[in-house]
């Protein structure tokens, strides 16, 4: 019998893409033997004070940092949708698209503890495989929180590889200070900042 492949959705904004991102990313594949991981940039997340306004230099920085990587890809829905879309509606998209795949859905711990103000999370967890990874400063117990949800009969996965501290947001005020953020996102994405002068009016 043919075994399932594997793809994993990695959803955000990716304002700008890191190296935090990209471990993840990576280390997800690696774990769980994923076929792909699609990159899901969105226009405007439901959970956030955001705007769409800085997308198309959002994916300008992720296609820089994951062209070199064949096991990675972006899926453009989202972005290209011009408006606040629900993961769980996404994912029954990738599913009727890809009915032969185990779909994967990586999150931050952060995002494991809200889970519950999700739009229709149950639906949503019925319908991935959770891939979560350790983030600094979490409040609450990730763990115990994957155990209750294991327990409904949701398939859960931590890990902790590779932990970092490294944020977007801090990215962006390092910038507007001046500071360096070199080794903190890819070289091609430090150029791009930099010549473009992004985040400095923040």
């Amino acid at each position: 019998m043919r075994k399932k492949q594997r793809l994993a959705i990695y959803g955000g904004t990716f304002d700008p893409i890191h190296m935090g991102h990209l471990l993840i990313a990576e280390t997800s594949r690696t774990l769980l033997g994923l076929d792909r991981v699609y990159f899901l940039p969105a226009f405007s997340p439901p959970h956030k004070d955001f705007k769409g306004d800085s997308a198309r230099a959002r994916l300008d920085m992720l296609e820089l940092a994951i062209k070199d990587n064949p096991h990675f890809a972006i899926d453009y829905r989202e972005i290209e949708s011009g408006k606040v879309r629900y993961s769980v509606d996404t994912v029954k998209e990738i599913q009727k698209e890809n009915p032969d795949h185990e779909i994967c859905f990586i999150v931050g711990e952060d995002s494991l503890m809200d889970i519950g103000t999700w739009h229709r999370p149950e639906d949503l967890l019925s319908r991935v495989h959770l891939v979560v990874a350790t983030r600094m400063g979490i409040k609450g117990d990730p763990a115990k929180k994957a155990e209750a949800l294991r327990r409904q009969g949701y398939q859960i996965t931590l890990f902790s590889r590779f932990i970092t501290g490294l944020s977007s947001t801090e990215i962006r005020r390092e910038v507007k200070a001046g500071r360096s953020i070199h080794y903190a996102v890819p070289e091609k994405v430090e150029k791009y900042i930099l010549e473009r002068g992004l985040y400095l009016g923040e």
